[in-house]
């Protein structure tokens, strides 16, 4: 195991040595608007301080005891440096890559984890790493990426003994995962990779490499679902939800060659400019089918009845045969036409004789009236049918009636007939704050600051009342009028100010906060500053109280994992940074080196290198937990 990582170092090294520099300057300004002398001096001088605090960034990070901490931020640094300076980016990539190497190597030998019932946890982890890795590499180098992946391979964990069902293999999906990035931007590559996973198994993950791949490359798409289909032969679709569904999704993508030479009825016929003289099958929707030979179609529903039929005596796989049975229904005539005996048995199976293979559950002709209703009926009517229906759905009915009550403008006629016609206290109260939130949205996005403002009013939670009216600003402010959307901004953080009383409250200030650095930058870093003093005081309590329930701490450093609240927190305040940053590059910096821990100070840090060298977000937003923080509200 030892010579294989020791290998992969070298591939990385000359990977990453070998490739030629194609460094670029990034454009700062839109397409058509130059810059004024002034603007241009001032954009060079916000990048080059940008460009500097990546370099502390780069200092303090190796101070960081954590490997997962080191990689994530030296990936993330290097994402902001490759169109600047693509050599320096390829060596902080090696060192990250190397040392997470080092890592996966110790607990692919068997190697103890730091606490041993953890190991799982470790495990996942470290594979939820290597896919934040991938995600940030691959826009830049997708082959170091793949190399990284087969060289930092995990051990996969023994299903429970006696499970009934095929365990996804988590190598195979990250490799899937990458060819579909890649398929938008080299389809032929995307292929290669999406074929050399099909050489070891299959993933549920190569759906979306094909929807990818059907619009950019039908026939790289047609090539890949033949080689799936081929693969899926040697399958047992009864062992498990994953290569049934794969195999489902192939049946409904793909079209044979007859059909696709013979469209349906009201199915237009496109050529597609990706591949001239190819022409694509549309069906309703313009739905892009997948062309395939007869052949493996016919395979494919082969497979598919097979499954269908060979599982009903296994009583724990009853529920996805019902499932199978369902979703052949629709492909019924060609069934027929394949495997009439197998037709047969599965109309047997549903309990019909139709030749449509119906299920005995299908809808009975009042459903469908009542479907048919709620689509195109009145008010009145839905409510006069509501009175009649039987209970199971009346309140479908109701709900249906009030719904286009609200979209008529009705809004208290909605609203009388969900008070009048639900007895359930928390159903009444969730349908009531569905409705206001609906007419919101509608009346803000119209600009009818006073209709969505009653709505607001309606509304009974703080923090819900404070993100609508945020919202609201945003509207507001982009109309060109700050002053307007400041007012409401201040009138949000009148129902959520304070030290933050929990979780909520302090996302909820956060993104008030983050609006609040497009139109009052001052009154921002004011709630960053105070923000970053109460979460000092909860990072401080929760490394004295790790282990009593979540354990977001290791080495008495904060993992920067996804899916542990402190570090959502720190991901929180920099994005409010990095909306300042551009504003008061020096005091955002500042602000974020009030942060007490490394880590958190180093994220912080980072998110304000972002929001000079990447303000648009893209992939290096996704640096600490593994997520974005708050999503931009108010842009100038």
């Amino acid at each position: 195991m030892k010579i294989k990582r020791t290998a992969l170092l070298c591939l990385i090294a000359s990977t990453l040595l070998a490739q030629p520099s194609r460094a670029q300057t990034p454009q700062t300004t839109p397409p058509g608007d130059k810059p004024t002398d002034e603007q241009a001096a001032r954009a060079a001088e916000l990048e080059r301080k940008a460009l500097k605090l990546l370099d502390e960034i780069g200092d303090d990070a190796r101070t960081l005891k954590l490997v997962e901490n080191r990689a994530r931020f030296q990936i993330a640094t290097a994402d902001l440096l490759w169109a600047r300076d693509e050599k320096r980016a390829r060596e902080i990539i090696g060192d990250a890559l190397a040392g997470v190497a080092s890592v996966t190597g110790a607990l692919a030998s068997g190697a103890p984890a730091p606490d041993d019932s953890r190991g799982e946890q470790r495990t996942q982890e470290l594979l939820n790493l290597r896919r934040e890795i991938v995600q940030l590499v691959a826009p830049h180098d997708p082959q170091l990426a793949l190399d990284f992946l087969r060289g930092t391979r995990m051990p996969q964990s023994s299903p429970p003994q006696g499970a009934a069902y095929y365990q996804p293999d988590p190598e195979l999906a990250l490799e899937a995962s990458l060819a579909e990035q890649v398929a938008a931007r080299d389809p032929k590559q995307a292929l290669r990779f999406a074929e050399e996973v099909l050489s070891r198994g299959y993933s549920s993950q190569l759906v979306s490499v094909l929807e990818r791949l059907r619009s950019t490359d039908p026939e790289a798409a047609s090539r890949l679902a033949s080689d799936i289909a081929h693969k899926l032969r040697a399958s047992d679709l009864t062992g498990g939800y994953e290569a049934t569904s794969v195999a489902l999704y192939l049946l409904r993508s793909t079209r044979g060659a007859a059909d696709a030479n013979a469209p349906r009825a009201g199915a237009p016929v496109v050529a597609n400019a990706a591949a001239p003289g190819v022409v694509v099958n549309t069906g309703a929707g313009g739905q892009q089918f997948i062309s395939v030979d007869d052949q493996t179609r016919r395979d494919l529903l082969n497979l598919l009845a097979g499954a269908a039929l060979s599982a009903p005596s296994d009583p724990r796989r009853r529920g996805m045969t019902q499932n199978l049975v369902g979703s052949l229904q629709q492909f019924a005539p060609e069934i027929e036409r394949a495997a009439p005996t197998q037709a047969q048995a599965l109309r047997r199976l549903a309990g019909s004789d139709s030749p449509r293979l119906a299920l005995e559950a299908r809808a009975s002709p009042p459903q469908r009236e009542y479907a048919q209703l709620m689509q195109t009926g009145t008010v009145d009517a839905l409510l006069d049918a509501a009175s009649k229906a039987p209970p199971e759905t009346r309140e479908q009915l109701y709900r249906s009636a009030a719904y286009k009550a609200m979209n008529e403008g009705a809004g208290d006629r909605a609203r009388q007939i969900v008070s009048d016609h639900f007895d359930d206290p928390q159903q009444r109260a969730q349908l009531l704050r569905e409705l206001e939130q609906q007419i919101f949205w509608r009346a803000a996005g119209a600009g009818e600051v006073d209709q969505a403002r009653a709505a607001i009013a309606r509304v009974a939670r703080p923090e819900d009342r404070a993100g609508m009216l945020t919202y609201l600003a945003r509207a507001v402010a982009g109309k060109g009028d700050k002053e307007g959307a400041a007012r409401l901004l201040e009138e949000a953080w009148g129902e959520i100010g304070g030290r933050a009383r929990d979780q909520r409250q302090f996302s909820a200030q956060m993104e008030a906060a983050q609006a609040f650095a497009a139109v009052a930058p001052d009154r921002a870093f004011e709630i960053a500053d105070a923000a970053i003093s109460q979460l000092n005081d909860l990072l401080a309590a929760a490394a004295t109280t790790d282990g009593f329930g979540q354990r977001a701490f290791e080495q008495d450093e904060l993992k920067t994992q996804g899916g542990y609240l402190w570090a959502a927190m720190v991901n929180q305040c920099g994005a409010v940074l990095a909306a300042l940053a551009r504003t008061d590059f020096d005091r955002a910096v500042a602000t974020a080196d009030h942060l007490q821990r490394t880590e958190a100070r180093v994220a912080a840090r980072l998110a304000v290198a972002r929001g000079v060298l990447a303000p648009n977000g893209g992939a290096g937003a996704r640096v600490f937990g593994g997520g974005v923080g708050l999503r931009p509200i108010i842009r100038d």
